[in-house]
């Protein structure tokens, strides 16, 4: 699965597909998957304020069963936001657009990219049955606003994501 292509999320409180893939279970086993992305937190305000705090969570979907480690926070900014005015033009309708569609000079294009976090958090989901199952990797960002009202938006993506079925022993004691 490639999550390749970074994303601009606008739209607080939703949840939005990042990729999607299939798998096909030759038997009844458990699904490890290790989802590593690049994710960080921006404004459009023209200044920082005092306190800004919001965060982007990221979930592993088999066939619309959450997998565990449940949702987990990828990037997480609890200070003052750094000012973006150049992602007020990734405001896509449905609340999410790719990064490379946003117009904005080639310094701020760059000082993004610098902001951004890397994370890998690993999901498992046990006794997947036999056929083919759909997986997606979905993302929601928490808060939509600024302390001071301005729009805070995440953007994420841009790494890679292994599956692999396993058959685990499991020992009653």
């Amino acid at each position: 699965m490639d999550l390749a292509q970074l994303k601009v999320i606008s739209k607080p409180n939703t949840w939005f597909t990042l990729a999607t893939t299939a798998i096909k279970m030759p038997a009844k086993k458990d699904l490890f998957m290790a989802i590593s992305l690049q994710c960080g937190m921006f404004k459009d305000g023209a200044t920082a304020t005092p306190v800004d705090d919001s965060n982007t969570k990221v979930r592993v979907l088999v066939d619309g069963v959450e997998a565990h480690s449940g949702h987990v926070i990828f990037c997480r900014k609890t200070q003052s936001l750094a000012p973006f005015p150049g992602l007020q033009a990734c405001t896509g309708t449905s609340g999410v657009r790719f990064f490379d569609g946003c117009a904005m000079g080639t310094s701020e294009r760059a000082s993004v990219l610098r902001s951004l976090l890397g994370n890998t958090f690993q999901y498992v989901l046990l006794n997947v049955g036999v056929g083919i199952h759909t997986i997606k990797v979905q993302a929601l960002m928490d808060s939509g606003t600024g302390a001071d009202g301005s729009p805070i938006r995440a953007v994420i993506g841009h790494g890679p994501a292994t599956v692999e079925d396993v058959r685990l022993i499991n020992s009653q004691q």
